[in-house]
Parts: C-alpha cells; structure tokens; sequence
C-alpha cells in the first residue's frame, strides 16, 4: 500500500492566508545594520502598531491611544518578559490564575518556574489573571474576570474580523491594570512577526518599563522580523482596498476551510464540532464522545497531525484543527477522510452478507 504524506495541520501557522505580492518578497526589507533598532524606527514601530489595533478593533481605540506600548518578538515573547516584568515589579512570585481550558501559548509559563506560584481557587489573592479571548478549546469567549486579580491579560492575537464577527471590548475598571496582547504573525506575513503588549492602568507606566528591558535584553537579531513586519502594515495602512482585500479574501478561505473539514467530518457520528469554532476563529475544535485520544486517531488514521486537547490544558478528547493550512492540504485530509469511511463501510456490508 503506497504511503501517503504527512500533513501538519496542528501548529498554528497561517500558511494558506492571502499574502499581498508586496509581503510574499518580504516586503522589500533591507536592513544594513539587523542587530541594531534605532530610537526613530522604535517609535515609529509603536506608532503604526497603534494605527493597526484601532483599525481592527476601533471600539478599544480609546485604550490604544494612550496605553503603554511593548513590543517583542511574538505572543510567546510577549508572555514571557510579562513575568519577568512583573516579578521585577513585585519583587517575589507572581501569584497566577489561568482558566482551564486556556490558549496554547499559555505552555510558556512552566510549572516549574521560580517566578511563579499557580493558584487554582479564583476566590484567593491573585496578582495575574489571563484571560483568552476569542479562541477557546471549548468554544467560549471569556471576558469577565474570576479573580480578584490586580492585573489581567487579555490575548488579542485572534481578535480581529479575520476570525471573530466583532471583536471583543473590555470594560475596565480604574483599580486594575490590564494588559492586551497580540500579533502581526496571525495576518499570514512571512519573515515578518510584531508582538505587543499594551499596559493600561495603575503601575502601567513602570510595568511596561520592566517589560521593555526585557525584551531589549532577550530580542537577539529578532528585530529584522520587525522591520518586515512593519514595512507590511504601512502597506495595509496607507490604503483601505489593500486592508479591505485582505480581510475579505481571508475571511473567504477561512470560511470554505472549514465548510470543508465539517463536510469531511460529518460521517463520523462520535465525533462533533465545539461551536462557535464551526464560524469563528483561526480553528476548528473537535471532540469526540469515546473516551480515547482524538490526536492519535486523526494521525493513525490519515497520517493527520492535529493539537491534543492537553496541550490547552483540556483533555485527550478535544483535538485543535489549522484551519488557516492551505486549502489544498485541507482537501487533502478532507479526500482521506472520505475514502475510508467508504471503506470501512464496504467491509462491514461484505461481513454482513458472508454471514447470511
């Protein structure tokens, strides 16, 4: 039996989004000195970073405007020298709850790390809550705090009208500071990545500080990214049919991605969608009613990679789908999918009539 290929529909990589030419060549970026972000490119970064978030979600524009500004290398980046940031701030472990089942980069906080100390009781003394929002193992968009936490993290990286119908608006309250996360990486741009985090609040000032001097410290050569990346909004920003086209064409391939997957998945009858991934967000999220591992069987069966559920701290059941893979390796495990479960019920009619 002639092998098939393997296709990596788990990591969460936008290869089959629509990409302006002008991207596809790494929107022309040449940097003589990569190791080096001057003060004027540093503020100028910032300053198209804010344009950007307004334009994909102008309801949080008054937060936007005056928030302080970090920016990195990712959502991960971001993350990361957000601990750091606070720890230095707090000067002890920074007491986190994390909702269960959380978002994937949340793996970057180890259990392990001294700067941490997890807290499961949401009714006890919290310094950090996440919460992430709008893409979800099981389907929900969470918005309201459960803690007493004195900051909270909101991850923005899906919110945008690529993945969400309307964006999500927090409503903050003046003794809390909060911090919202996001990416350039998640519009498909190759060779190009933003991370940022805008702090807003008490101690936000001194916060986005502590964060900043991290993310100097632990950049590297990072920074070349940063230049594609904002050479790429200043595309979508100085003309709205570029912005226009690639919010509609996106939101076209996202939409046939998963009419697809659905379509292919619907013969299996133990297996459902969680909603309201059928229509929003950058993945479709699937659970199986058997009590077995869905990963394992997407892979044993179609030579399919997929997310386990634990990776989101949910369960073996749960599987996260790519639907921003290109569309031909969808119809790919799409085509798979459907040929054997015509064989499988083939063998079970020829079964059924040797036993007659």
């Amino acid at each position: 039996m002639k092998s098939t290929k393997q296709i990596e529909l788990g990591y969460g990589v936008p290869d089959g989004l629509y990409v302006p030419k002008v991207a596809q060549s790494n929107v022309n970026c040449t940097i003589n000195k990569p190791y080096i972000i001057y003060q004027k490119d540093f503020d100028f970064f910032k300053s198209n970073i804010r344009k950007w978030c307004t334009k994909i979600n102008s309801s949080m524009s008054h937060v936007y405007k005056h928030a302080d500004l970090v920016i990195g290398n990712g959502s991960t980046h971001i993350y990361t020298v957000l601990i750091r940031g606070l720890y230095n701030l707090l000067k002890r472990p920074i007491r986190l709850f994390l909702e269960q089942p959380y978002w994937f980069v949340a793996q970057v906080l180890k259990k392990e790390d001294p700067q941490i100390k997890y807290i499961t009781d949401p009714n006890a003394d919290i310094d950090l809550e996440i919460r992430c929002t709008p893409n979800n193992p099981d389907g929900t968009e969470y918005i309201e705090p459960r803690t007493n936490a004195k900051y909270l993290l909101y991850d923005f990286a899906y919110n945008m009208t690529i993945y969400t119908d309307k964006p999500v608006t927090i409503n903050q309250k003046k003794n809390k500071t909060y911090i919202y996360t996001g990416t350039v990486s998640k519009i498909g741009v190759p060779s190009s990545r933003f991370g940022w985090g805008f702090v807003d609040g008490p101690h936000s000032s001194e916060l986005a500080k502590f964060m900043q001097t991290e993310v100097i410290i632990t950049v590297g050569g990072g920074n070349v990214a940063w230049y594609s990346a904002n050479n790429y909004l200043n595309y979508l920003l100085n003309n709205e049919k570029h912005f226009k086209k690639l919010m509609s064409t996106n939101n076209k391939i996202l939409n046939n991605n998963k009419k697809i997957m659905m379509k292919a998945l619907e013969p299996y009858k133990f297996i459902s969608i969680e909603k309201p991934s059928d229509h929003k967000g950058g993945y479709l999220w699937v659970k199986t009613s058997k009590n077995s591992n869905l990963a394992n069987w997407f892979l044993n069966k179609f030579n399919v990679v997929v997310k386990n559920g634990k990776s989101f701290g949910a369960n073996q059941q749960l599987v996260r789908i790519n639907m921003m893979a290109k569309t031909s390796d969808i119809r790919e495990v799409a085509r798979r999918m459907r040929k054997k479960f015509t064989i499988k019920k083939k063998i079970k009619f020829n079964k059924t009539r040797k036993s007659k």
